[in-house]
């Protein structure tokens, strides 16, 4: 039967109740990691494996919940109300523990890259991302340059590159070749997935399954947390 160090046992336990949103957990965790000299990380990945470090789990946590007002049922706004504040309680916790918990920065345009979540890889060209050769193609529904690079650096997380796009007066709900691509149907549809396989564990309607579900578990809450961050960055623009 194989020993697990108790690093290895607090590694382990402190991924799960993050990923729970158990800031009671948390608190017990981080006491037993008295003495134990290292910032905790975790490896996951689609195409390679990225180095993701635990402390940041949390801001992705609130990326993927949203804001409360969001809700639309009273009661679902007071759940998420509570899990944002244990969230919010976890993040102090973390920040007295470790310092590169002080630094929400998230590489999201890495980690889409690693093929962590559904996403373009960033040396994608039109031809892989529309299946086209020809540019002419993706302006037959009334696209410009400037809304087709949009869309394509959306689809691989650059999110400054977007927000420079949308102030130049690039459109998020623009028919790219002929109706095949819509960028605002492109970001929601994904957050309305993920959102159903994520935020019931979130929210502490469903409990994490087993170790096994982890690593799975966590790219789902990088890519929700993505595509809500996304969203809300183009929200603004849709005219639809």
């Amino acid at each position: 039967m194989q020993t697990i160090t108790t690093e290895q046992y607090l590694h382990e336990s402190l991924y799960g109740a993050l990923l729970s949103v158990d800031s009671e957990k948390v608190e017990a965790i981080l006491r037993d990691f008295e003495g134990q000299c290292f910032a905790p990380t975790v490896r996951v990945g689609g195409y390679y494996l990225v180095e993701i470090p635990l402390s940041k789990i949390p801001y992705l946590v609130r990326l993927a919940i949203g804001k409360p007002e969001e809700y639309l049922k009273e009661e679902s706004k007071l759940v998420v109300q509570q899990a944002l504040e244990r969230n919010d309680k976890i993040i102090e916790m973390l920040s007295e523990k470790f310092l590169d918990a002080r630094d929400d920065a998230i590489p999201f345009e890495k980690y889409a890259d690693a093929g962590v979540f559904f996403a373009e890889e960033n040396k994608a060209t039109l031809e892989e991302i529309f299946y086209v050769k020809d540019v002419v193609e993706l302006k037959e529904g009334g696209a410009t340059d400037r809304d087709i690079q949009l869309y394509c650096v959306a689809t691989k997380f650059y999110f400054d590159e977007v927000e420079r796009l949308l102030s130049l007066g690039a459109r998020p709900d623009v028919c790219i070749a002929n109706g095949e691509y819509f960028l605002n149907d492109r970001i929601e549809t994904e957050a309305s997935f993920l959102s159903v396989e994520v935020l019931p564990v979130l929210l502490g309607e469903r409990k994490l399954g087993g170790d096994a579900d982890k690593d799975e578990f966590l790219c789902d809450v990088i890519g929700l947390a993505a595509h809500e961050k996304m969203w809300s960055l183009i929200k603004p623009y849709v005219k639809k």
